[in-house]
């Protein structure tokens, strides 16, 4: 069971036409995981000590989106007891097929698994990442088409430990997974376990700076711009020459911000992705 005892819950009733909108918002501002329905967008929030700021950043975005015509709601806001997550998740967390090769689904659902189909259990709890969300996806196709066997990976913001169970069963020989959300990695290490991957992989609470820089082959990072912008000058000393990096968590209006900053970092971009309003990437 997470270290959380209770998580903001921040609802919204909205036309169809802004809940991509939302559900973008609540992810830049730190939500764990957006739930959405006919009428209305769902954020929740480990980060209960910065409910206040997050309320009002809230706020201030729905009245920018009913200036631009939207037909939208003032916010819903309440306390979730923990223990009540997981039933709100079991209400819309489904198996997602992200590619041909791969599927996500929770440990409650079953999946008829074609040939060499890769299916991954995730159990989110409080940490985000059940492959439903657009930057998981393009991470997860990167991964695919990226991969080598024997790989040392380092998954940063691992959250539930999706990015980097995948890479096991993709063929990485081992996983070093950071969070710094203290939630995130036992829940992590739940679901490797649940994979049959935990030997393969050691999960931190921590930052980069709480691995010994050493040369992985290849690293992961699904965060957002604003943390990326600090990691990326650090990661050189985690790679080598032949490394390659998948990163994502970033919004396509961000692209020139993100490729100046790999240009400036010396960073060849491999690859692209666009999902959504997300974008990621393979860079060298």
């Amino acid at each position: 069971m997470s270290q959380t005892d209770s998580w903001l819950k921040i609802s919204i009733q909205a036309e169809s036409a802004a809940h991509e909108a939302l559900e973008n918002f609540f992810f830049e501002l730190g939500s764990s995981g957006t739930e959405e329905e006919a009428d209305c967008v769902t954020g929740y929030f480990s980060d209960v000590q910065s409910r206040d700021s997050i309320k009002s950043a809230v706020v201030l975005y729905v009245s920018s989106l009913r200036s631009m015509q939207f037909q939208i709601s003032d916010p819903e806001i309440s306390m979730l007891p923990a223990e009540d997550w997981s039933v709100q998740w079991h209400r819309f967390f489904h198996p997602v097929e992200v590619t041909s090769q791969i599927v996500v689904k929770p440990p409650w659902e079953t999946w008829p698994a074609k040939q060499n189909q890769i299916v991954i259990d995730i159990t989110p709890q409080m940490a985000f990442g059940t492959g439903t969300h657009e930057t998981t996806q393009i991470c997860l196709q990167l991964l695919q088409d990226r991969i080598s066997r024997d790989d040392l990976v380092l998954d940063v913001g691992t959250g539930s430990g999706i990015l980097g169970i995948a890479a096991i069963r993709l063929g990485a020989k081992r996983v070093t997974a950071l969070d710094i959300d203290a939630d995130a990695v036992p829940n992590a290490k739940e679901n490797a376990v649940r994979n049959h991957v935990a030997d393969n992989m050691t999960i931190l609470c921590g930052t980069i700076d709480s691995v010994h820089p050493a040369p992985f082959d290849l690293v992961l990072a699904n965060i957002n711009r604003l943390v990326l912008e600090k990691l990326i000058p650090q990661i050189g000393d985690y790679v080598h020459s032949g490394s390659h990096l998948i990163f994502s968590g970033i919004l396509t209006e961000e692209r020139s911000k993100m490729e100046t900053l790999f240009q400036k970092n010396r960073f060849e971009i491999i690859r692209c992705v666009t999902k959504g309003e997300w974008d990621g990437y393979i860079v060298q």
